[in-house]
């Protein structure tokens, strides 16, 4: 059962940790593409940067795997396959998809 929003679920620690993968890999993939060409490291960059963006701006984020969640987090024992969006108020909400609704 996913947590009810409100104040004392905000998880500005979550979006923390996640910020600091989501930097981690981004720079992986524009080093590693780099070696391939510049094009191809501004393309990551291009693709990747707007995701860390939003975790840096406390903006909302969609689409986090549970997979992607920190070790331990409650939402990890609900289902590594569920998709989640982190709130502008670091509240994090399960993804609704429109196969579930039939």
């Amino acid at each position: 059962m996913a947590r009810r929003s409100g104040d004392s679920d905000a998880e500005p620690q979550t979006r923390a940790y996640l910020l600091d993968q989501e930097r981690s890999f981004c720079t992986l993939m524009v080093r590693t593409l780099l070696e391939d060409s510049k094009e191809s490291g501004r393309y990551a960059f291009d693709a990747l940067s707007p995701r860390v963006n939003a975790f840096a701006d406390g903006s909302e984020v969609p689409y986090i795997h549970g997979w992607e969640l920190p070790d331990g987090h409650w939402a990890r024992g609900l289902g590594l396959d569920r998709d989640w969006t982190l709130g502008s108020d670091d509240v994090l909400r399960e993804e609704i998809s429109p196969r579930e609704l039939y």
